[in-house]
């Protein structure tokens, strides 16, 4: 596991395309914290870490993706390739890995953790490759990794089983342990 060196700043993705069959409602929509839409928030903590900010959006909630963003500069929308579509976080992965030229390094999240802490947000855009991981469990969509388009392609086009959790170790993105427990939006909270 490395720093990041690179005076080149990394390009953001926002993983905001999942259905949120647990959660019970989009997501990537959902006010969570400070009345905010959850993908708002997470496209604003990479902005200042990042070059620019791709957001991996599904077709039902694209325009509303949208209009959340407003004119935010530096940032832009995704859908999932046809042929890759609804395979989880990957098609995401792959779709932003379409608009780059070659390899590049990319700081993924999602719309999954709208309180994440400043320290997994540190240890997120300086360290790679690696995922986050906190004292419970490991969190593959906090990552960060070198991507090539066509390892990427070539990887799904290879693969039955689209796991994150195995395309990151393919690409040796390790554990990078955090003593702060991260929280995980995958039902919807009581408020």
């Amino acid at each position: 596991m490395a720093t990041s060196s690179s005076n080149t700043k990394p390009v953001g993705l926002v993983l905001a395309g999942g259905h949120s069959r647990r959660y019970g409602s989009d997501k990537a929509l959902a006010r969570v914290v400070n009345d905010q839409p959850n993908v708002l928030l997470a496209v604003q903590r990479l902005l200042p870490h990042c070059q620019r900010v791709v957001v991996s959006v599904n077709n039902h909630n694209q325009a509303a993706v949208r209009a959340c963003l407003g004119t935010l500069e530096n940032v832009s929308l995704v859908t999932d390739s046809p042929t890759f579509a609804d395979q989880g976080p990957l098609s995401g992965i792959l779709a932003a890995s379409l608009t780059m030229a070659g390899p590049t390094s990319l700081v993924v999240t999602a719309v999954d953790y709208p309180s994440l802490p400043q320290a997994g947000l540190t240890a997120l855009v300086t360290h790679q490759p690696i995922y986050l991981q906190d004292p419970n469990r490991a969190h593959f969509t906090l990552a960060h990794l070198l991507i090539d388009p066509l390892v990427v392609t070539n990887w799904v086009r290879h693969h039955s089983r689209h796991r994150l959790q195995d395309f990151l170790r393919a690409q040796g993105c390790q554990p990078l342990v955090i003593d702060q427990p991260l929280t995980n939006l995958n039902y919807e909270v009581s408020q």
